[in-house]
């Protein structure tokens, strides 16, 4: 097998597997578990250990829960709009799936759901990084975070936004998206009373 992670759903598609009944694919991938050929990810999904040295954290989040991209606090200390935060937590958001979390490797994937009231593309206002990763941009990252503030419980914040590096252009268009009550939320306690101006 030369791909790197899969699901368990997808293994009919292999040569080893094809002409396999469930039952007996199964027991080949217990079997390659415990050889070491194959690494447990999360039920249902497994990484190749030939490539596990090729896959990042990001990889495994965005391949893990359907439609999703890296945002939030991962997004926003690399860009220095928070200071700290931990990167053994990697944070993921998608508008389908809902709230959940797994662990593997020492890291725990975490993954948020904000549904947006107008967002055709799934690339609106995202970037993609290198060939396989989706992240989301500073701007929309802040505004998952302050979705999940409002209308989140399962959500907790304390860190310190330090603001200077954001498009208050881009943020402005981009809270259409989140409805009324973000929107109104973001010019009063983002915008104006940080003084970000519209330019």
């Amino acid at each position: 097998m030369k791909i790197d992670v899969f699901r368990i759903i997808d293994v009919q598609t292999f040569q080893t597997f094809a002409q396999k009944t469930k039952d007996q694919s199964k027991a080949l991938l217990n079997y390659y578990e415990k050889t070491g050929k194959l690494i447990k990810i999360k039920r249902g999904v497994y990484l190749n250990s030939a490539y596990a040295h090729q896959i990042t954290p990001y990889e495994i989040s965005n391949f893990c829960f359907a439609n999703s991209y890296i945002s939030l606090e991962n997004i926003l200390y690399e860009a220095w709009i928070i200071k700290q935060y931990s990167l053994w937590v990697i944070q993921s958001v998608s508008p389908t799936t809902k709230t959940q979390e797994f662990n593997f490797g020492g890291v725990v994937f975490r993954n948020y759901c904000v549904k947006l009231k107008h967002d055709n593309e799934k690339n609106f206002w995202l970037i993609i990084w290198g060939d396989s990763i989706w992240k989301a941009s500073k701007e929309r990252a802040l505004l998952d975070l302050l979705y999940l503030k409002i209308f989140s419980k399962n959500y907790c914040f304390d860190n310190e936004l330090y603001l200077d590096t954001i498009d208050a252009l881009q943020l402005e268009k981009l809270s259409k998206m989140y409805g009324k009550r973000l929107e109104e939320y973001v010019k009063k306690n983002v915008l104006w009373k940080n003084h970000l101006f519209i330019r």
